[in-house]
Parts: structure tokens; C-alpha cells; sequence
């Protein structure tokens, strides 16, 4: 029961964080996305019970008999140091994207004080061993809850209206003292028993056995500090021959002959996915943001014939902007398209269309997508066809065409014809004029809305003539890259 209120009181009162203000370099850096933050904080609680479960017998059987207790400092960062590199060889061979997603913040575990203030203060406490190691595994639980309660608060606030000389760290700072004040509420209800209450949970004080002699004990220290350092060493040795990543030594070319954009357009899980596919055999002309430039050095790098890409750009099937789209509501809240979706849909009586929030807008890496009049709008000659907009968008309306094609029907909405009437006056209401008066069958209506065979349109105009509510968009959709060439 006594352990229960020490692990309690751990995560809640004695937080890590918000208590006791250990760890805040990457509690500030690595708690802008929640996968981030659960992958730094789980690695953290690990590392902090490790590091427990080593230096607690270190310091009481080695230094405080050897009266060299004050080498706890040194002996402790170079323990943890080493465990942080026996964690990083763990996640590089089991679990490579949480390792390149957490990147220069996993190193920084080993100067992170929280994990080193850790172990001294229990030290300080004279905890007994296992008092150590359920302490260690509650304050790393309590850094692990900071971290996925703040991401969630830094997620909202990126969406909000702050003022220019607040956005940033000022108001990440007050935000994580606004938290910590919630956390000191929890004083008073739960508390680690003291000595007298529970003695099991403390150890008594190691004698000390030095000897008095100045060159003696520099001698021992070193010899000390030697030996560690050197099973340190061998334990990483042993540890990274069995845990040895074997990369293709043509990796870091084809790496670097991609552009980057982590987009997931070529199918797999960022360009790192892509450069290891292509070494088993996947085919060049998947990057779509590279489009054939990219193509051709992966071709010639990999001794392969060039293959063309198809180059795509982003089209937004929706055309009710606020002239023409009803209102139902005055939508006063967080500013982005997924936090309208999830309260209620839309501020438009259309619950299909553009939302008009601008998450496209801020995931495009090229700036081409602008909000005009509450609705999204694509610059194709700005467009590379990464999809990355496409895959923010929580209406799907965002669609990746062949930048040869020349017709797009310009609405998602899937209701009855008087009932999107009602919503907007450029709905497409099902009528099949366009699928009656197109000469090769290219268009079909389906769940009355308009598709388009592009395999099959001829680019006649005849569909988009013949439209009565002007759903259907003729127009050059050439992307940048083919803008590029001429």
C-alpha cells in the first residue's frame, strides 16, 4: 500500500515537471506533437528506472564505502549517458521511426537533469532500492502524462489567435505554469509516508570507510571512475554488435537525391520509406513532388531505365464560396477545419463543402492554397502534387488529378438535388444533363453527384455547357513542374 502512495504521489504531486521544474528542455522541444511526445516520454521512464536501479547500488556499495561519494555526479551522468546510447541502439533496430522522429531530442536524454535529479534526490532521501526504482517509475510516468497533456494543449494553441508578442515561448511558459497549478492540487490528498510512518521504504546511511590519505583516495578515484567508464564501454560494445543496423551503403545517395517533402505521395512512409524500397526494387517515377528530374538521377544512380512520372496537382471539389454557399451559424471557436468538423460539421449549411480554416493551406509546403471568400483555392502552377493537403483535410475534397486533365467537377455534395439547392446555388443537383449529352460516357452521375472517367472525356466542353448550376470547371490544370519546362 505504501509503494501505491509513493507511485501516486510521484506522478501527481511530486511531478516531474510541474513540481519540480526537472527536464523542461525537451518537455518545451519534443511536446509539440503527441506521438513525439508519448515515443520522449516513455523513453524517459525507462531510462529514469534504469538509472535508478544502477546507481542506487553503485552509490551505496562502491562510493559510500569507499568514502568517494562525492564522485555521485560524474559516476551518474556517465551511467545514464551509457544507458541513453543502449536505448538508442534498441529504437534504431526495433523501432527506426519513433528513433527518427524523436532525432537530436533522444541524445539530449543524456544531459536531461530530469533523469539525473532523479536518481541524486533519491539518493539524498535515503530511499531504499526499491523505493528507489517505484520512485524513478512514477516520476517518469508523471513526465510521460506532462508530455501528452501539453501536446494537447500546444495543439490548440496553434490553431488560436494570439497575439504577436505572446505567440512562441512566452505563451507555451504561461500555459505550462496555468498546468502546473492544476497539478498543485493534488498537495495535501497524497504524500510519500516519511520514516517514521513507513521505515520499509527507507535504508540507513552506509558508513564510510576512507582513509584519511589525499593520494590514496585521488588514486581510488580514478581507478573508480576508470572501471566504470571501461564496463560501460564494453557493455555498448557487446550491445552494438548484436544490435548493428545493416544499411545498404547506397542509402544515403538515393536519400539525398529525393527532395525531402515526407510527403507519403510515392505510397510509403516518408522519403526514408521510399530510398530503402528502391533498393529492393521499387519503381523511380513514384515521386511525385520530384516528378522527372528526381526520376531520372534515381535511374541513373540505380543503373535502371527512366521511367516517367506522372505529374499531379491538388484540385478542391467544392466551388460554394460565401457568395454562394448559406450560412447556418457564426462559428466562433479554434480556427482550423478539423476542430469545426468535430463540434459541428460546418459553419455552411453545406456539410460536404470546404470549411474554409486553412489546414491545406498550412500543410502545403509550397504556399499554394489561399482561403478566399471561406473557401480553399489552388494556384496549380504552384501545385507539385505532394497531397499533403489532401491528407489535412477532414471533408476529403481535396482530390490529386493528372495535371493533363482539363475538366473537374467542383462539388462534393452527395444530397438530393432540392436539398443541396437549398445549400448552395454551384452544387451539382444530379440532373444527368452532363452524362446524357456526353458523347464517349465519360461522366456518370453516382449517388447524385457527377464523376468524371478522365480515361474516357476527350475534353468536349459539352458536359460543362450543358451543366445548368456551372458545377463543372473547364480549365489548363498544368502543375509546376510542367510550368517548369516550358
Amino acid at each position: 500500500m505504501n509503494y501505491l502512495l509513493v507511485l501516486f504521489a510521484c506522478v501527481l504531486v511530486n511531478n516531474v515537471i510541474f513540481n519540480q521544474t526537472y527536464g523542461i528542455c525537451p518537455f518545451l522541444g519534443v511536446s509539440k506533437k503527441t506521438d513525439q511526445a508519448i515515443g520522449m516520454g516513455l523513453a524517459v521512464t525507462f531510462v529514469m528506472t534504469a538509472a535508478a536501479a544502477v546507481t542506487w547500488p553503485i552509490q551505496h556499495y562502491v562510493l559510500n564505502r569507499l568514502g568517494l561519494g562525492y564522485l555521485q555526479t560524474i559516476i551518474f551522468i556517465l551511467v545514464i549517458a551509457a544507458l541513453v546510447q543502449f536505448i538508442e541502439m534498441v529504437l534504431k533496430k526495433f523501432i527506426p521511426s519513433l528513433h527518427r522522429s524523436l532525432g537530436v531530442y533522444l541524445p539530449l536524454i543524456t544531459t536531461n537533469c530530469a533523469v539525473l535529479g532523479v536518481t541524486v534526490d533519491n539518493i539524498s532521501a535515503s530511499y531504499s532500492f526499491l523505493t528507489s526504482l517505484v520512485t524513478a517509475f512514477g516520476l517518469g510516468v508523471g513526465f510521460l502524462l506532462a508530455m501528452i497533456l501539453f501536446s494537447g494543449v500546444r495543439s490548440r494553441m496553434e490553431g488560436s489567435d494570439i497575439s504577436k508578442s505572446w505567440k512562441g515561448l512566452p505563451i507555451t511558459l504561461a500555459a505550462a505554469a496555468i498546468v502546473s497549478m492544476c497539478f498543485k492540487g493534488f498537495e495535501g490528498v497524497i504524500a510519500i509516508p516519511s520514516a517514521a510512518e513507513a521505515p520499509e521504504l527507507y535504508v540507513k546511511a552506509t558508513e564510510s570507510s576512507s582513509s584519511g590519505d589525499v593520494v590514496r583516495d585521488l588514486l581510488l578515484a580514478i581507478g573508480i571512475v576508470t572501471l566504470i567508464g571501461f564496463i560501460c564501454a564494453a557493455l555498448l560494445m557487446v550491445a552494438s554488435r548484436f544490435m548493428a543496423v545493416k544499411e545498404d551503403e547506397r542509402f544515403p545517395k538515393i536519400r539525398a537525391l529525393l527532395p525531402g517533402a515526407n510527403c507519403g505521395a510515392c505510397g510509403f512512409a516518408g522519403c526514408d520509406g521510399y530510398a530503402k524500397a528502391l533498393l529492393e526494387g521499387a519503381a523511380v517515377n513514384r515521386c511525385i513532388p520530384g516528378a522527372d528530374d528526381v526520376a531520372a538521377a534515381l535511374a541513373d544512380a540505380l543503373g535502371r531505365e527512366f521511367e516517367d512520372v506522372e505529374e499531379q496537382v491538388a484540385v478542391v471539389a467544392c466551388n460554394g464560396d460565401c457568395n454562394v454557399a448559406n450560412m447556418k451559424c457564426d462559428y466562433h471557436g479554434l480556427k482550423t477545419c478539423a476542430a469545426a468538423k468535430l463540434s459541428f460539421g460546418s459553419q455552411k449549411t453545406c456539410t460536404w463543402g470546404c470549411i474554409g480554416f486553412g489546414d491545406c493551406a498550412a500543410a502545403c509546403p509550397q504556399n499554394a492554397i489561399c482561403i478566399e471568400n471561406g473557401i480553399a483555392h489552388v494556384d496549380t502552377r504552384a501545385c507539385i502534387g505532394c497531397g499533403m493537403c489532401a491528407g489535412v483535410c477532414p471533408q476529403h475534397i481535396i482530390k490529386l488529378t493528372s495535371d493533363k486533365e482539363r475538366v473537374v467537377v467542383l462539388c462534393n455534395n452527395r444530397e438530393k438535388g432540392a436539398d443541396t439547392r437549398k445549400s448552395c446555388q454551384l452544387g451539382c443537383i444530379g440532373c444527368k444533363k452532363c452524362e446524357k449529352n456526353c458523347p464517349t460516357g465519360a461522366i456518370k452521375v453516382k449517388d447524385n453527384l457527377a464523376e468524371i472517367d478522365q480515361s474516357l472525356c476527350i475534353n468536349c466542353k459539352a458536359c460543362v455547357e450543358n451543366c445548368p448550376v456551372g458545377a463543372i470547371l473547364y480549365a489548363n490544370l498544368s502543375g509546376w513542374h510542367r510550368q517548369a519546362k516550358k
